[in-house]
């Protein structure tokens, strides 16, 4: 597991860019403001947004905010790692493979997170493996395309999309075999005249004591979805797939070597 972004200063750095802070103008403590429009409450009746503190901690971090609230810089530092190590957690949660992604990938996860504009259906884009989709879906959203006096919004959300297109460029690479070429996103069966395909939970084949085969998918099922793509140490082109449900009890994601599968239904 990649070491948490809670504990890299420079990355800190950028949350408190992207969340800005409102500071009691006398004492110069944090106090608690409404999201909506960065204003200083003092009562329930005056929160429209979300009630937040320091660099974007709300009460899912710190359950005793309330209005009128006032911290440290210390504490508000101190809630700011609580609060990215709690999304570090849901993106686990909602994207097995967070960990697998470059820092910057991640980055841009977590700045969406703390927008809470990276809605279902781009997450379920990222996990298929579909990131040439995912730019396109995640900015298919009111705030980017109305931002209206949101201006800031429509740029961090244009930023993490940036990165999310830089991903599918250096992931969308061809991967010649005997199956044909491979890109992340498109879908896999096995070869009709092979009749099957075994997966595996790493890319090689091993048959020992420890038995890395997880599951024989028969033609003409489908697979599942490109991830991507490795040269074992076998000389031959392995294939990282999410696997289509029910597929194996071990895992949602397997190998499967390129020349016993196929881009097409047809298995060809």
């Amino acid at each position: 597991m990649e070491s948490s972004l809670a504990d890299d200063s420079d990355f800190l750095e950028k949350v408190k860019g992207w969340e800005g802070e409102v500071r009691d103008p006398k004492t110069r403590l944090h106090q608690s403001y409404d999201d909506y429009d960065g204003k200083r409450v003092a009562s329930p009746s005056e929160v429209e947004g979300t009630l937040t503190i320091g660099w974007g901690t709300t009460k899912k971090v710190w359950p005793n905010l309330k209005p009128g609230s006032r911290i440290s810089d210390g504490k508000a530092l101190e809630f700011l790692k609580k609060g990215v190590r709690k999304r570090e957690q849901q993106a686990r949660d909602w994207m097995p493979r967070f960990d697998n992604y470059p820092k910057y990938v991640r980055e841009a996860i977590l700045n969406a997170m703390y927008r809470g504009d990276l809605g279902p259906k781009t997450r379920e884009l990222i996990n298929s493996g579909k990131w040439a989709q995912v730019s396109k879906e995640y900015l298919n959203h009111p705030n980017y395309i109305n931002p209206g006096r949101y201006k800031g919004v429509k740029a961090r959300m244009q930023s993490n999309a940036d990165a999310f297109n830089r991903y599918a460029k250096e992931v969308v690479k061809t991967v010649k075999g005997t199956g044909g070429s491979y890109y992340a996103g498109k879908d896999l069966w096995p070869r009709k005249d092979n009749g099957y395909a075994n997966v595996r939970s790493s890319p090689e084949v091993n048959n020992g004591w420890i038995n890395n085969l997880i599951a024989e998918v028969q033609y003409p099922d489908k697979i599942g979805t490109v991830l991507s793509q490795t040269r074992g140490e076998d000389s031959k082109t392995w294939i990282e797939v999410k696997l289509e449900p029910g597929t194996s009890f071990w895992s949602s994601t397997g190998w499967v070597r390129a020349d016993v599968v196929s881009t097409s239904s047809k298995g060809t």
